[in-house]
């Protein structure tokens, strides 16, 4: 039998994750969505309302914390199957002022 792969490019094995809550106790959800830019995921799981826990990237501790209501659930994800977010860089390598530069000869 030939796995499927979703929009997020994983299988449904591979979109099975799991995260530890308040309490310590590992939960089992699966990955609905994921934003490498902004380092956001969105983990359904049915067993407990609300049914979506969102979580941020945080790149000082290269964890994924849950937010809001969420706050202090970390997700337990492989980071081989998830890239790790997209951190902003500043190009040293360019001037502080821009150059113009006439596309036309004189």
């Amino acid at each position: 039998m030939q796995k499927s792969i979703n929009k997020l490019g994983l299988t449904q094995d591979e979109r099975a994750i799991t995260y530890i809550d308040n309490s310590g106790r590992t939960r089992v959800g699966e990955i609905r969505q994921f934003d490498p830019i902004d380092g956001h995921i969105v983990v359904y799981q049915g067993f407990d309302e609300p049914n979506t826990i969102e979580f941020l990237y945080d790149s000082e501790t290269e964890v994924w914390r849950g937010v809001g209501e969420f706050a202090g659930y970390i997700l337990n994800v492989n980071q081989k199957l998830i890239e790790v977010p997209l951190t902003k860089t500043v190009d040293t390598d360019s001037s502080a002022k821009a150059e113009t530069v006439s596309r036309f000869p004189s």
